[in-house]
């Protein structure tokens, strides 16, 4: 089963209780009496991004004058923006229980192998990773994580692996121009070439 993103509408926790209420009967539907979570891949939309918490990077507050201030972008701290993504984190996690969400140094981009004994590899790619208080329109990937990829090992089962890879967002596509696509696609276009990369959801 494979989520690609828009799981909520602004990234609130209230949406996501919601929401894995919902996959939780669904599921259960799907796969009665069984726990098939490990079958669940998903990566995050553009709505899954809290934008209020990502603007603590964007703004101080001043105790004295009990209000807001705009900081200059060339001291804009990153280290409020990682919240944005948490309760989708939360939230993949939960309902996947897929360790790789815990971490926060993955930038939620890697490679699952665990569906090698099908022939399959799958890279989870988070096209999010730009998308701010300043900048809600702004799907890439994150070069650094698409370098970190792209030099990560592969295991190779004998005969032939079908590589896909999963992201909320595409290419550059000219016949629907008002849909939002990566902002740097010659890079990940590199990327699927080095990784061999069969298919794109």
């Amino acid at each position: 089963l494979i989520i690609t993103g828009d799981v909520s509408f602004s990234g609130k926790h209230d949406e996501y209780k919601d929401a894995l209420k919902w996959f939780s009967t669904f599921l259960e539907e799907l796969w009665p009496g069984k726990d098939m979570r490990e079958r669940i891949l998903l990566v995050p939309g553009n709505h899954d991004i809290n934008l209020r918490f990502s603007a603590e990077d964007h703004y101080d507050y001043s105790f004295d004058k009990k209000s807001l201030k705009k900081l200059s972008k060339t001291k804009v701290s990153k280290g409020q923006a990682i919240y944005a993504i948490s309760p989708f984190k939360d939230f993949a996690y939960k309902l996947s229980g897929d360790l790789d969400w815990l971490p926060s140094d993955n930038n939620l981009c890697w490679q699952s192998e665990k569906f090698l004994h099908i022939g399959i590899r799958f890279f989870l790619l988070n096209s999010t990773s730009s998308i701010n208080f300043e900048n809600p329109n702004l799907p890439k990937i994150d070069e650094k994580s698409l370098e970190n990829l792209s030099k990560s090992k592969r295991i190779e089962e004998e005969g032939y692996l079908f590589n896909i890879a999963i992201s909320h967002h595409g290419p550059p596509d000219t016949k629907h121009s008002e849909v939002e696509t990566y902002s740097n696609w010659d890079k990940i276009k590199s990327f699927f070439e080095i990784k061999n990369i069969d298919m794109l959801i």
